[in-house]
């Protein structure tokens, strides 16, 4: 979303160099740190996704965009986060 705080400039600089801007509706992500060396913690965290989390929450994944968001500096040991859309089951929301 471009506001008051977007620089257009820089941001007509980055789509110029190949960047793209995705438009996306507004939805629930439940957020995992995923800690490891490699990308193995991430295959372990869908894991634990739906094998933990889905059957004690109730909530199930959507088909909007799931993230992977990588920082330069983060938590000791920590690869990346993993966003995933969710929302309640109907079991849940009744």
């Amino acid at each position: 979303m471009i506001d008051e705080d977007t620089n257009t400039a820089k941001l007509e600089q980055f789509i110029n160099s190949g960047y793209s801007i995705w438009k996306t509706e507004p939805a629930d992500y439940a957020v995992f740190k995923c800690f490891g060396p490699d990308g193995n913690c991430l295959g372990e965290t869908w894991s634990k996704f739906f094998k933990e989390f889905v059957p004690q929450t109730g909530y199930k994944q959507t088909d909007d965009t799931d993230y992977e968001i990588y920082y330069e500096k983060g938590e000791s040991g920590l690869f990346c986060e993993l966003w995933v859309p969710v929302k309640a089951s109907a079991a849940n929301m009744s």
